[in-house]
């Protein structure tokens, strides 16, 4: 139970029964107080984190960059998206973080108890954990960097002659191949940035603030590996490493592909939301028009065919 509902509770009781300090004031217990105990008694305590807030400043960017990827005429094959993520062995140390929105935030704070239970959950610990960059294109994924610690601006920068290969590669397939990159702290510093420049040139595009909706093809597939590794149960750091690398290399390359089929339709619904985040329905929407779309062409196809027999046997 989070620290600031356990407060209000126990706060109610010493109110009800009238309980006093030793100046005779009324007692009382603060949430800080009772997240201390949690944190001696049971590690850190269940955090709540509100879905992700575009205020108006991020809305701006993340339309900007959709109309830029729209002009430059762009779509996901042309992009080679990077990022990295967190493996462990098991659930969050730091305490599992619930989405929840700030109506009912304010509410579990204020003691709402069916508030609280739309969040209620056991939090456990894991051993060990590691940081893993790669990148994934329309033409396969890159090779997995591992890492113990965190991703600084140096440890990029060894990063980045792996993509810089691996980019390489992948451009032998589509000239008009970008790299893409998120605006975290250790891919800004002026050593990366002076890098990123002579590797990729005028082929680098960083993507808009608060965005994993746009830069989905990377996002679905680090889904995609946490599922495939905490299926395969890693005990230890090392065992956590070997699983990682295999189910990375074990992604199918169909898999990885139709991440990819609906990128340019994303940028322009984000555009006709003027930034806004995708919802479930827009996503629906897009995906309604995509199997539309579909049996459009199986249909064209069909009657296209048919044209070409009908031609055949006139002829003869």
């Amino acid at each position: 139970m989070p620290g600031g509902l356990i407060a209000v509770k126990i706060n109610e009781k010493l109110k009800n029964d009238n309980i006093l300090d030793k100046n005779g004031k009324l007692l009382t217990i603060t949430k800080s107080q009772v997240n201390r105990i949690l944190r001696e008694k049971f590690g850190k305590p269940l955090k709540i984190r509100k879905v992700f807030y575009l205020n108006e400043e991020a809305k701006k960017k993340r339309l900007e960059f959709c109309q830029k990827i729209v002009q430059m005429g762009l779509e996901g094959k042309n992009i080679f998206f990077t990022d990295e993520t967190r493996m462990d062995t098991g659930p969050n140390t730091k305490g599992e973080s619930i989405r929840v929105s700030s109506k009912i935030k304010n509410k579990i704070k204020k003691g709402d108890e069916e508030g609280y239970q739309k969040i209620n959950r056991e939090t456990k610990k894991f051993e060990s954990s590691i940081i893993v960059a790669g990148g994934v294109s329309y033409y396969g994924q890159s090779d997995l960097i591992l890492l113990v610690g965190t991703m600084t601006d140096f440890a990029y920068v060894q990063a980045l002659e792996f993509y810089k290969e691996n980019y390489e590669n992948f451009k032998k397939q589509n000239e008009n191949l970008y790299f893409e990159q998120d605006g975290a702290s250790c891919h800004t510093s002026k050593k990366v940035k002076a890098l990123l420049e002579n590797y990729f040139g005028d082929k680098l595009i960083q993507n808009a603030p608060h965005s994993p909706d746009i830069a989905y093809p990377i996002e679905t597939l680090w889904a995609e590996l946490k599922k495939r590794v905490k299926n395969r149960n890693p005990k230890s750091l090392e065992e956590l490493k070997e699983i990682t690398i295999e189910e990375w290399n074990k992604i199918p390359k169909d898999y990885i592909k139709k991440l990819f089929n609906n990128y340019i339709k994303r940028c322009n619904k984000i555009i006709e939301l003027k930034g806004g985040r995708l919802e479930p329905e827009h996503l629906r929407d897009i995906r309604k028009e995509m199997e539309k779309n579909k049996k459009m062409k199986k249909k064209w196809k069909k009657l296209t065919e048919k044209k070409i027999m009908k031609k055949k046997r006139n002829k003869i």
